[in-house]
């Protein structure tokens, strides 16, 4: 709904602003955060929606720290220019950044591209489009309960320059669709810790480290995933993935055990809980 008058008294009596953005909005302080939905509409004016810090001003002391964005809808009405990018941290420094419950409808680049940012929670989106989160030097991302549907991939995360810093990424009960990787590691980004668990994941490579040169320390835990119905993720480059358990279907409701049957019945042995309680249904008699 078109909005006059006061911005913020329109969000508290529950109407949903429609912004047609012709300009970035940029963050530089945040005094309120009323609750209410924000629906931004993009043309090929703009790069980004909302862009944090400004990258224009005079130095590189302009941080944001402690920020929330909530129930936002991104959505691209242009000429077919694909690459206006939902959020973007344009330069390092920001901290404690959450983004929830926002959806980024086809036809945008991304929801997020991010520079140095750290302490990032992403949960409960919706991404449609090109990519989903590209992350450059930024440690201590986690991306929980959303769902991604994208041509390029849903993350791409490590450093661009020499990779020395450490990046830890963890991966959480999402439901990544991807026409090419779920997951890039960055070539000149050997250092990082990827923890993967309880996701549903198809897509034609769902971890993709083809450009490191040197994998000894990326650190991979992944478990109680679906894989495309793979025991394992398909993977690119010269990746060691340990996979304890390993979901057989979308629902997760099977979980099997890897390779090795771990739930011994009598004599009998078997890999899935669901196959156990299903023979030990079966069974007469007494069981030792």
């Amino acid at each position: 709904k078109a909005v006059t008058g006061s911005f913020l008294a329109a969000l508290r009596e529950g109407i949903i602003p429609e912004i047609s953005v012709k300009q970035t909005l940029i963050i530089t302080s945040i005094t309120a955060a009323p609750k209410g939905n924000i629906a931004f509409k993009v043309d090929d004016s703009v790069s980004n929606c909302i862009w944090s810090p400004r990258e224009d001003l005079s130095n590189n002391y302009n941080y944001s720290h402690n920020v929330t964005i909530s129930n936002c809808t991104f959505e691209y009405v242009g000429n077919g220019n694909n690459s206006v990018v939902a959020i973007r941290h344009a330069m390092s420094g920001d901290v404690n950044w959450t983004i929830k419950n926002c959806v980024v409808k086809t036809g945008m680049f991304g929801l997020l591209q991010a520079s140095k940012t750290n302490n990032l929670l992403i949960q409960d989106c919706e991404v449609n489009g090109a990519e989903g989160v590209n992350l450059n030097n930024s440690a201590n991302t986690t991306i929980k309960e959303c769902t991604f549907n994208v041509t390029a991939y849903a993350v791409r995360t490590g450093a661009t320059n020499s990779g020395t810093e450490s990046v830890e990424l963890t991966l959480e009960d999402n439901t990544i669709t991807s026409d090419n990787a779920a997951v890039i590691l960055r070539a000149s980004a050997p250092n990082v810790e990827l923890n993967m668990s309880e996701n549903v994941v198809k897509a034609t490579t769902d971890i993709d480290a083809s450009g490191i040169s040197d994998t000894k320390n990326v650190v991979i835990e992944a478990d109680a995933n679906y894989w495309g119905g793979e025991t394992a993720p398909k993977t690119s480059g010269k990746l060691d993935v340990d996979v304890d358990t390993y979901y057989t279907n979308e629902e997760k409701n099977d979980v099997e055990y890897g390779e090795n049957a771990v739930i011994v019945i009598g004599a009998n042995t078997y890999a899935t809980l669901a196959k156990a309680i299903e023979a030990a249904n079966n069974m007469t008699g007494e069981v030792t």
